[in-house]
């Protein structure tokens, strides 16, 4: 399954953080631009888009943890 693939690229990614500034510096880096992603932390669930510049951008906030669905190819919120 594509969702899951891409839950676990970013898992695989998640050990390349940059510790300082902004929540949106910690987001994983390293993507191909034009795609999109289910990104979860504490609370919560994002969709991330990334940029021109091979980086990950939040898209969206979904309402809660579990929210991100991504089981059709394309991540959205659910709830």
């Amino acid at each position: 399954m594509q969702f899951r693939y891409t839950q676990l690229t970013l898992v695989a990614v998640m050990a390349v953080f940059v510790q300082a500034g902004p929540a949106e510096s910690l987001l994983p880096r390293g993507c191909s631009p034009g795609t999109y992603a289910c990104y979860t932390t504490p609370g919560k669930d994002e969709i991330l888009v990334c940029d021109t510049s091979g980086d990950w951008e939040v898209a969206a906030i979904c309402g809660g943890a579990g929210c991100c669905d991504a089981s059709s190819g394309v991540p959205h919120c659910d709830c």
